[in-house]
Protein backbone atom coordinates (compact mmCIF):
# COMPACT_ATOMS: atom_id res chain seq x y z
CA UNK A 1 0.00 0.00 0.00
CA UNK A 2 1.01 3.44 -0.90
CA UNK A 3 -0.35 6.54 0.85
CA UNK A 4 -0.85 9.57 -1.58
CA UNK A 5 -2.69 12.69 -0.95
CA UNK A 6 -4.08 10.77 2.20
CA UNK A 7 -5.67 8.20 0.51
CA UNK A 8 -3.82 4.18 0.38
CA UNK A 9 -3.64 3.52 -2.80
CA UNK A 10 -2.73 0.24 -4.11
CA UNK A 11 0.07 -0.07 -7.20
CA UNK A 12 1.54 -3.47 -8.72
CA UNK A 13 5.64 -2.89 -8.87
CA UNK A 14 8.21 -5.53 -10.87
CA UNK A 15 11.74 -5.36 -9.08
CA UNK A 16 14.00 -7.13 -11.77
CA UNK A 17 17.64 -8.54 -10.43
CA UNK A 18 19.98 -8.52 -12.52
CA UNK A 19 23.80 -10.84 -11.64
CA UNK A 20 26.36 -9.20 -13.30
CA UNK A 21 29.76 -10.76 -13.24
CA UNK A 22 32.68 -8.75 -11.53
CA UNK A 23 35.04 -8.10 -14.21
CA UNK A 24 38.78 -7.25 -13.83
CA UNK A 25 39.47 -4.05 -16.20
CA UNK A 26 43.61 -3.70 -16.07
CA UNK A 27 46.50 -3.05 -18.14
CA UNK A 28 47.51 0.63 -17.99
CA UNK A 29 50.39 2.56 -15.92
CA UNK A 30 49.59 4.53 -13.23
CA UNK A 31 50.66 7.66 -12.33
CA UNK A 32 53.00 8.85 -15.60
CA UNK A 33 54.00 11.95 -16.41
CA UNK A 34 54.15 13.24 -20.03
CA UNK A 35 55.52 16.59 -21.76
CA UNK A 36 53.06 19.03 -23.40
CA UNK A 37 53.44 18.45 -26.67
CA UNK A 38 49.64 19.60 -28.31
CA UNK A 39 49.18 16.01 -28.57
CA UNK A 40 46.27 14.26 -26.58
CA UNK A 41 47.83 12.30 -23.82
CA UNK A 42 46.78 8.99 -22.46
CA UNK A 43 48.45 6.36 -20.07
CA UNK A 44 50.46 3.25 -22.22
CA UNK A 45 49.18 -0.30 -21.99
CA UNK A 46 46.96 -2.02 -23.17
CA UNK A 47 43.88 -2.54 -21.89
CA UNK A 48 42.28 -5.88 -20.75
CA UNK A 49 39.35 -7.29 -19.41
CA UNK A 50 39.35 -10.65 -17.46
CA UNK A 51 42.68 -10.92 -19.22
CA UNK A 52 41.84 -10.76 -22.59
CA UNK A 53 38.82 -13.20 -22.04
CA UNK A 54 36.23 -10.62 -22.70
CA UNK A 55 36.39 -8.28 -25.93
CA UNK A 56 37.01 -5.04 -24.29
CA UNK A 57 35.13 -2.63 -27.17
CA UNK A 58 32.27 -4.06 -26.43
CA UNK A 59 32.17 -3.44 -22.76
CA UNK A 60 34.18 -0.40 -21.90
CA UNK A 61 33.20 3.54 -21.71
CA UNK A 62 36.06 5.69 -21.45
CA UNK A 63 36.20 9.06 -18.95
CA UNK A 64 38.81 11.33 -18.87
CA UNK A 65 38.41 14.04 -15.83
CA UNK A 66 40.54 16.90 -14.50
CA UNK A 67 41.94 16.27 -10.73
CA UNK A 68 42.72 19.16 -8.79
CA UNK A 69 42.44 22.22 -10.02
CA UNK A 70 42.32 20.99 -13.85
CA UNK A 71 38.87 21.61 -15.30
CA UNK A 72 38.27 18.11 -17.82
CA UNK A 73 35.67 16.19 -18.60
CA UNK A 74 35.19 14.30 -22.03
CA UNK A 75 35.56 10.64 -23.50
CA UNK A 76 38.75 12.38 -25.59
CA UNK A 77 42.26 12.22 -24.07
CA UNK A 78 43.15 15.40 -22.84
CA UNK A 79 46.13 18.06 -24.67
CA UNK A 80 46.06 20.71 -22.12
CA UNK A 81 48.64 20.56 -19.17
CA UNK A 82 47.31 19.41 -15.88
CA UNK A 83 46.49 16.40 -13.70
CA UNK A 84 43.90 14.05 -14.59
CA UNK A 85 41.94 10.64 -14.22
CA UNK A 86 40.87 7.80 -16.77
CA UNK A 87 38.31 5.91 -15.91
CA UNK A 88 36.93 2.72 -17.93
CA UNK A 89 34.12 1.16 -17.28
CA UNK A 90 31.73 -1.46 -18.40
CA UNK A 91 28.41 0.44 -19.42
CA UNK A 92 25.79 0.32 -17.92
CA UNK A 93 23.45 -1.14 -20.08
CA UNK A 94 25.66 -4.31 -20.22
CA UNK A 95 23.06 -7.39 -18.81
CA UNK A 96 25.99 -9.19 -18.10
CA UNK A 97 29.48 -7.58 -16.79
CA UNK A 98 30.36 -4.45 -14.16
CA UNK A 99 33.59 -3.10 -13.87
CA UNK A 100 35.50 0.23 -13.35
CA UNK A 101 39.17 1.11 -13.29
CA UNK A 102 40.79 4.47 -13.02
CA UNK A 103 44.79 5.57 -13.18
CA UNK A 104 46.03 8.74 -12.95
CA UNK A 105 48.44 11.06 -15.01
CA UNK A 106 49.60 13.83 -15.36
CA UNK A 107 50.83 16.71 -18.26
CA UNK A 108 53.48 18.76 -17.53
CA UNK A 109 54.95 22.55 -19.86
CA UNK A 110 57.28 21.50 -22.05
CA UNK A 111 60.55 23.30 -20.49
CA UNK A 112 62.26 25.94 -23.42
CA UNK A 113 65.28 25.87 -23.72
CA UNK A 114 67.27 29.24 -23.46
Amino acid sequence: MVLLNGKKQQKDFTIHVVNKTDVNISGLSNNETFTYDGNPKMPTGTISVNAGTVNVSDLVEVKYQGTGTTSYNSATAPTNVGTYTVTYKVADSNSDYTGTFSVAFTIKKHNLKK
